[in-house]
C-alpha cells in the first residue's frame, strides 16, 4: 500500500525556524519543527474532524526519515 506522502520544507511567518510539512494528497497531516535545544524536535499532527487518518506504517516512517534529514540539513 502506498499513501503517496509528500514531505516539503516550508518557511512560515509565525516560526523562527523552517518547518517540514507532511501531506497526503492535498491534506496536511503533520508539521515537524525544531523548537529549541531544551524542547528538541516537535511534531504537530492535524487530525481529521470527521474520521481517522489511516496510513501505511512503512510510508509514514519513510516520510519521517525524510523529515529528519531535511531538518538536519537546514
Amino acid at each position: 500500500m502506498s499513501d503517496d506522502l509528500l514531505v516539503q520544507i516550508a518557511s512560515l511567518p509565525d516560526r523562527d525556524n523552517v518547518v517540514v510539512e507532511i501531506f497526503q494528497s492535498d491534506r496536511q497531516l503533520a508539521e515537524v519543527y525544531y523548537e529549541s535545544e531544551e524542547e528538541g524536535v516537535r511534531i504537530q499532527i492535524f487530525p481529521l474532524k470527521d474520521g481517522v487518518i489511516d496510513l501505511d506504517l512503512t510510508d509514514f516512517i519513510s516520510a519521517l526519515i525524510k523529515v529528519k534529514s531535511n531538518l538536519m540539513n537546514c
